[in-house]
């Protein structure tokens, strides 16, 4: 592998994106029975940046793949 390369994507990267959406979801569905609008914020933002993570992790896979 060369300095310019990126290695690829773990899986690890992948299942910590899939827990934090999980989490999140867990998490604001609580907030909502619990009646606490700052712990659903939480919660959404949870899942945005386990989507996010996610995302990126597939792009960084993808780009590494195609070199």
């Amino acid at each position: 592998m060369t300095r310019d390369e990126k290695p690829p994507v773990g899986k690890t990267r992948i299942a910590t994106g899939i827990i934090a959406i999980v989490l999140g979801s867990a998490f604001f569905v609580y907030a909502g029975i619990d009646d606490s609008p700052g712990g659903q914020v939480i919660g959404v933002t949870t899942v945005f940046f386990g989507i996010y993570g996610l995302v990126r992790s597939r792009k960084r896979d993808r780009s590494s793949r195609s070199e």
